[in-house]
């Protein structure tokens, strides 16, 4: 398969020997950094997509300069002068020394070569546009230049345009700049060549950032190594980061496409043989954390189905923790899986314990799920080392269509496979949803978490994190875990020690202390206090991390709720099936009229379809706003319909999006719906259907759309259109005296509907 060049990498090295390279000795003189443009004339229609490339390159560039703090020269090559000889005039005419850099960026189409062990492709210029310029011949022409080090980035462009904006700029962290620039630009000796293999006639633009794909996905590497890179990381810094995050960005974008475009990377010195990285032998959360796996979509997530924040008929509790009911906590060391993690291993796992009641560890662990298997399952086929990362809702829909297996078969940190295995059909959850939106104000966010760890569901969130999240690692609390230790032994010999203060130990996540943002983290929400204070905060979430039990409180940590609204972008609710829950359907219907929420008097009356309907009493104006409110014991799917008997027109109001937001389960919340009605048009009989549906139903546009087809009366027409999809009167015990029904334990109504009708009679 011949593969097309996307970014090409040649490190000539300062520190070999006059007689290991041929070179001949110069005076000293200070450091240049020279960059060349080429960019391939395509015509005006290329325009924008080359101005976009150019863009991304010179703000690479510009990084660069600032680490190494080289005065910087950019050339161009003239479009009307796009040819080899072109090339190789400009190179020649640079003024080096020994220590310059020069860095050329490619912005063309790739030629494959006819050599088949060649793993890059040639670059296809003006004059050799059948052949292409072999790259061993733009190594030798920057060979001879003798400088330190020669950067070539060719980015194959495609056929396809992008019509997304320019792109900003790039705000890096440059405390370790500097360090970083030298690690990757000075350290190294011989050639690297990082290039971007792809088929022969790509499509490979970013949909959501300007440029090639490729480029942005080299920017934003680049951009994760400025702000993600620790101290301790520097000595173990390489060219192999930058591929693999590279891919990771591109990967993203590529997912489910059925396309493929990664990186492929090799190093040698100058003799040919290979370059051997040192292997990293520090094992801490400031290397491991550079990169933890929470790829961050706000498209996908904006995608996602909402579930508003419901209004509990009694108090929410002051306080509530699941980590009883948690597995024992995992370290996803230097694999990219926290999403997987946090998702399959510790929300599901801890759903299953709450599900059978179970707090003793060893048990949960017996019935836990393997996140090793999910991440494998969901991660993209190009991901060899699982280190790319996911996102969170490819975990979660995988959960609801397939399922997991338990953690038992697959507990293998290490395993990183692609392919199917067996899993456990009875792992599915029912479906999940996001609790908020990205922008949504803090005390929202804060509540619609605390509401679902009210209903015993732990949440999946993505925090965007700074630097000072790693001061809660086992050596930087060792002095607080000892002065608490050695209060307690002082205590312990004194039955008559006067009551004082004692240092308590504070495992709770400082973000300001870190002048800079870090990664973007998958963890799991497990409890909350409303009494706790952390500084000026007065209430906290517990959070279970993926570090290991030697991080935090055994793995735990607070984080105050000013913290969590401030940080906390992504958040996520799963939901068991309950099918063979012992609980029965008991849910009430209140309807309220006007700004004053008066409840109307209504009757109970069947109707010659033998469709049970509740009727008001009284009639009520045009304009005549209506709300309402449900009651569930029960998780349930809810669907409203409203119709009016003049047009027979019936129309879906719940949900209001395509997916289906279910009812909070296991206790009694009230569903305050996000839109008001209001009666308008022609006076006449008005309807209120509201469904209720232990499944999601997929087909409910075209049951709605088969109702507007039928005629005759409104109840007459439900009957027809959904026929035995509705639960059968007698199995339905409707409540007199509230708008309701029991549904009892024996009843069938596995892919089936609740109805309850309200009639109101509209007048002017």
């Amino acid at each position: 398969m011949n593969y097309v060049l996307c970014f090409v990498l040649l490190l000539l090295s300062h520190s070999l020997t006059l007689a290991q390279t041929g070179h001949t000795a110069r005076p000293t003189h200070t450091p240049q950094l020279h960059v060349i443009f080429v960019m391939e004339p395509k015509g005006v229609e290329y325009g924008r997509l080359n101005m976009e490339n150019d863009t991304l390159m010179r703000q690479f560039a510009n990084l660069v300069q600032r680490g190494l703090g080289y005065p910087m020269h950019i050339r161009r090559l003239d479009e009307n002068r796009f040819t080899s000889k072109a090339l190789r005039d400009t190179i020649a005419a640079l003024k080096t020394t020994p220590n310059d850099i020069v860095i050329l960026y490619y912005s063309g189409y790739g030629i494959g070569t006819r050599t088949p062990n060649e793993t890059f492709a040639n670059w296809r210029l003006n004059d050799v546009k059948d052949t292409g310029l072999p790259l061993n011949t733009v190594e030798n022409w920057l060979k001879a230049k003798n400088v330190q080090l020669a950067l070539l980035i060719a980015d194959c462009t495609t056929e396809r345009m992008t019509n997304d904006g320019v792109s900003a700029s790039l705000d890096a962290t440059i405390d370790l700049t500097s360090a970083i620039m030298k690690q990757l630009f000075l350290r190294n000796k011989g050639i690297v060549r990082l290039g971007s293999s792809a088929p022969s006639l790509p499509g490979f633009l970013n949909p959501f950032n300007p440029g090639t794909l490729f480029t942005s996905g080299l920017y934003n590497g680049f951009d994760t190594i400025l702000r993600h890179t620790q101290p301790a990381a520097l000595p173990f810094l390489s060219f192999k980061d930058v591929q693999r995050l590279t891919n990771s960005y591109m990967s993203r974008q590529l997912f489910g496409s059925g396309t493929q475009q990664v990186s492929v990377l090799e190093v040698k010195n100058w003799d040919g043989s290979p370059v051997r990285e040192r292997p990293s032998t520090v094992d801490t959360v400031g290397v491991n954390a550079r990169w933890q796996g929470f790829i961050d979509d706000e498209y996908a997530y904006n995608n996602l189905i909402q579930r508003k924040p419901t209004q509990p008929n009694r108090p929410l509790p002051l306080k509530t923790d699941l980590s009883r009911y948690a597995p024992p906590v995992i370290n996803q060391g230097d694999k990219g899986n926290c999403v997987a993690i946090a998702t399959g291993y510790y929300m599901r796992s801890i759903l299953e314990a709450i599900k059978g009641n179970i707090t003793n560890k060893d048990q949960i662990l017996k019935r836990s799920f393997s996140p090793f298997y999910l991440y494998s399952a969901v991660k993209h086929r190009n991901d060899k080392a699982c280190t790319f990362g996911i996102e969170a809702g490819q975990t979660l829909e995988y959960l609801k269509q397939t399922g997991l297996p338990r953690f038992s078969r697959y507990p293998d940190p290490g395993y990183c496979q692609f392919g199917e295995g067996e899993t456990d059909a009875s792992s599915r959850i029912r479906d999940y949803v996001k609790l908020f939106n990205i922008t949504d104000p803090k005390p929202d966010k804060v509540l619609a978490v605390k509401q679902a760890l009210a209903e015993r569901s732990p949440v999946v969130v993505g925090v965007q994190t700074t630097r000072s999240m790693q001061g809660l690692s086992f050596i930087q609390t060792l002095v607080p875990r000892l002065r608490t230790t050695v209060w307690e032994l002082v205590d312990s010999f004194s039955d008559s020690a006067p009551e004082r203060e004692r240092p308590g130990l504070d495992m709770s996540w400082k973000p300001y202390e870190a002048n800079s943002l870090a990664f973007g983290h998958a963890m799991c929400v497990v409890g909350y206090d409303d009494a706790m204070i952390l500084g000026n905060s007065k209430g906290a979430f517990k959070l279970i991390n993926s570090w290991g039990s030697g991080w935090g409180d055994g793995g735990y940590f607070w984080m105050s709720y000013d913290t969590f609204g401030q940080f906390t972008k992504y958040g996520y609710q799963a939901y068991l099936n309950t099918d063979v829950s012992p609980v029965r359907l008991d849910t009430d219907v209140v309807l309220f009229t006007g700004a004053s929420r008066t409840q109307p008097a209504f009757r109970l009356m069947p109707t010659d379809t033998s469709l049970t309907t509740y009727t008001l009493n009284k009639p009520l104006r045009t304009g005549t706003k209506l709300t309402f409110r449900v009651d569930t014991k029960k998780q349930t799917y809810l669907y409203l319909l409203t119709a009016t008997e003049s047009d027979s027109v019936a129309i879906l109001q719940v949900p209001a999006l395509p997916r289906h937001l279910p009812i909070a389960p296991n206790n009694r919340t009230v569903y305050p719906t996000n839109q008001t009605l209001e009666l308008k048009g022609k006076p006449g009989l008005e309807y209120m259907l509201f469904l209720f549906s232990d499944r999601q139903l997929d087909d409910m546009a075209s049951l709605v759309q088969t109702l507007n087809q039928q005629k005759g009366p409104f109840p007459q027409r439900v009957k027809e259109a959904f026929g035995n999809r509705l639960v059968p009167n007698r199995q339905v015990q409707y409540k007199p005296k509230k708008m309701g029904f029991f549904l009892p334990r024996t009843s069938q109504v596995v892919d089936r509907l609740i109805p309850l009708l309200i009639t109101i009679n509209h007048v002017r």
